[in-house]
């Protein structure tokens, strides 16, 4: 019985002192581990190993954690290698590109950004950015970025921004929603390019398109445009509109002794007074040579456009000094209106011109109004 109490406790005890020397190598080993983590979270250091300590299991686990701990360092470094590039290139980009978080806060801007705002340094908030467009577009940008926050529509605009000389610069607008992996919003990214001189082009090249380069006012293409257009609508709204044609009385003179600058100086002037004479909504155009058209499209009765054709001729009647000479020019002009000549847009043209001709042959400084009976003696 002695030897049994005894052979029992000699085993009791070496099973105690087995088993706190297996929790102490177990223990040691997880201590290394929980500390290579915490220095490896206190420093942002992944290149920080935990030390083998055995080659049985446990050290099996330390070389997996190893492992792991390699595959984080990699990833890590392939990430930033990734954003260091996406800086580069943003920064080299000729677009201007901005990050707004999801509570919409502007978080990053490139250079190009900067220099399209003339903003050198601190972030403007999304409310100080959408104040700097231009108030004629300042509703439809806030429109498509209701849109973009609500409905995750992406933005493609061509706005305007308020320059601090209070002149504006035309961008193209570009943002969209930007997602996690699994889909939770991050935020908006988006791009702008100064459009500034392509918007120059396109008007200048609208401008040789549709007016007249030496006048500035509509040349016949634009004309003939704007008279389909009134003629459509006079006849919806039932309304009446009057067509002007008018022809320089003895231009040739002026370009045979004064010469061609001194009669495209008088051409201007004549643009400029027939302009100051009409409405604002009305139409003067320049088709060709010494030939303008007049659309008046807020006609009421003939009167009024009697009224107008009297004041065209008293405007250009006064003087107009060219080249210290005080040229006095006047004008041959021929009337028609519709719906009560035609209804057509190409007759239209040919009742004024005939009107027109028959103002010149009654001597000239004077105006016609078209009417049937003048039609049939023409042809």
């Amino acid at each position: 019985l002695l030897f049994s109490v005894f052979i029992l406790t000699t085993a009791v005890l070496l099973a105690l002192l087995l088993a706190t020397r297996l929790q102490d190598v177990v223990a040691r080993t997880m201590k290394d581990l929980g500390n290579t983590l915490r220095n490896i979270m206190l420093n942002k250091d992944y290149s920080i190993r935990a030390e083998k300590q055995s080659n049985d299991e446990l050290g099996d686990l330390v070389d997996l954690f190893n492992s792991l701990l390699r595959t984080v360092e990699d990833e890590n470094a392939s990430l930033k290698t990734s954003e260091e590039r996406f800086r580069k290139l943003t920064a080299l980009s000729p677009v201007g590109i901005f990050q707004v978080d999801a509570k919409q806060r502007l978080q990053y801007v490139n250079q190009r950004w900067r220099d399209i705002h003339a903003i050198p340094d601190e972030l403007p908030s999304l409310h100080d950015w959408f104040a700097r467009i231009h108030p004629d577009d300042l509703a439809e940008a806030q429109q498509a970025w209701n849109k973009l926050i609500c409905e995750q529509e992406s933005i493609a605009l061509e706005i305007r921004l308020i320059r601090r000389d209070h002149g504006h610069t035309w961008i193209q607008l570009l943002a969209s929603a930007l997602h996690d992996r699994q889909g939770e919003l991050l935020g908006y990214l988006g791009a702008i390019s100064d459009i500034s001189e392509l918007k120059a082009a396109q008007i200048q090249m609208e401008t040789l398109a549709f007016y007249d380069p030496l006048t500035g006012l509509a040349n016949r293409r634009l004309f003939r445009n704007r008279l389909d257009k009134a003629v459509k609508a006079v006849q919806r709204a039932d309304t009446s509109m009057a067509l002007m044609f008018l022809d320089m009385d003895q231009f040739k003179r002026v370009n045979d002794t004064l010469g061609h600058d001194a009669g495209d100086i008088l051409l201007k002037e004549v643009a400029n007074r027939l302009s100051a004479a009409v409405l604002e909504n009305d139409t003067v155009s320049r088709i060709g040579g010494d030939e303008f058209t007049i659309l008046l499209t807020d006609v009421h009765h003939t009167s009024d456009v009697l009224i107008v054709a009297e004041k065209l001729l008293r405007t250009l009647a006064r003087p107009i000094r060219i080249k210290g000479q005080d040229i006095i020019t006047t004008v041959s002009i021929g009337i028609t209106l519709t719906p009560d000549d035609s209804t057509d847009a190409n007759t239209l043209m040919k009742n004024a011109d005939l009107a027109m001709y028959r103002a010149k042959e009654l001597g000239r400084n004077n105006f016609q109004f078209f009417s049937e009976a003048m039609n049939r003696s023409i042809l």
